[in-house]
Order: C-alpha cells, then structure tokens, then sequence
C-alpha cells in the first residue's frame, strides 16, 4: 500500500472527549467525588468513561472547571487571505 498524505505519520491531537476522559481518569479524585462535586450523575460520567456515551457541552464545562482545565490551541492557527 503507499502512504499517502492523508495515511502520513502526522499525529492528531485527541479529541476533547478522548482528553477530558484521561484527565479524569489521571485526577486524584475518583470519578465518584468529581460528580458528586460537581452535581453530574456518577452513572452518567461512567458511561462517558467507559466510551459508552458523550457529556453534553454544559456538563463537560462543569467538570473542566472543577478540574481547573484550560481550552487552548495546540498551536496558533494562520488565516489564509
């Protein structure tokens, strides 16, 4: 098979689900008191731990402000024009 651009070995940044879920994971808190704290269902961020369902915008807000997370560009975009 040849490799082409789209199949390069360029990297991508994972996804701000795929991130958030490893913050929680890694957090010294378990899951449990990060929802309890936060007032999300623990059964509903197990889910969401699991793969098995996505956090609404407002809940994954909650628990990035709980956790002290930042929303940054990996790197500064150019515009064209």
């Amino acid at each position: 098979m040849v490799n082409t651009p789209s199949m390069s070995t360029t990297r991508r940044q994972p996804s701000l689900a795929q991130q958030l879920r490893q913050t929680i994971l890694d957090a010294d808190e378990t899951p449990y008191g990060i929802a309890t704290h936060t007032g999300v269902d623990h059964s509903m961020l197990s889910r969401f731990l699991r793969g098995e369902r996505d956090l609404r915008l407002e809940t994954a807000g909650k628990i990035a402000a709980y956790l002290k997370l930042e929303l940054k560009p990996a790197t500064k975009a150019k515009r064209k024009g």
